[in-house]
């Protein structure tokens, strides 16, 4: 599998504290339901393992929604914390949409990172479920579908 270059919100992305992804998906309406017909997910590939170096490091990551591509008033819409044992290099961690979810003109991911020493990089993009399992990530980056 190809990752769609403009599903893609994060590619690369290296974290030390929080952000938003460095891509924004632009839905062009606002009101879309997503996930509806197939369903979807953000996948989250990491490519350099999260710190853990004090063990106080957080990781969340969120789905956002916004009709401003700034995301001045933005509406998270689901978030999960994974431990940074969890974002090993290579891991792949799934952020499901519900299909009931109304989205603004505007999506993309934010990672909130808290602690003494939080790193990580990731590629995430937005997918159908049932491409997941085809595709693997590894450390240096490499996607390779099966």
């Amino acid at each position: 599998m190809i990752l769609d270059h403009f599903l893609t919100v994060s590619d690369a992305q290296a974290l030390t504290a929080s952000a938003g992804s460095t891509n924004i998906i632009d839905m062009h309406i606002t009101g879309r339901k997503t996930g509806a017909g197939e369903p979807m997910a953000f996948v989250v590939f990491v490519d350099v393992a999260a710190d853990g170096t004090t063990t106080d490091e957080t990781y969340t990551f969120g789905i956002q929604t916004d009709d401003d591509v700034a995301f001045g008033s933005a509406t998270t819409l689901s978030t999960t914390a994974i431990t940074y044992g969890n974002l090993t290099a290579g891991s792949k961690h799934v952020l499901f949409l519900d299909p009931s979810w109304t989205f603004e003109a505007y999506t993309r991911l934010y990672y909130t990172l808290g602690g003494t020493t939080p790193t990580v990089t990731v590629t995430a993009a937005l997918m159908p479920v049932s491409a997941i399992e085809a595709v693997t990530a590894y450390p240096n980056n490499y996607t390779i579908t099966h």
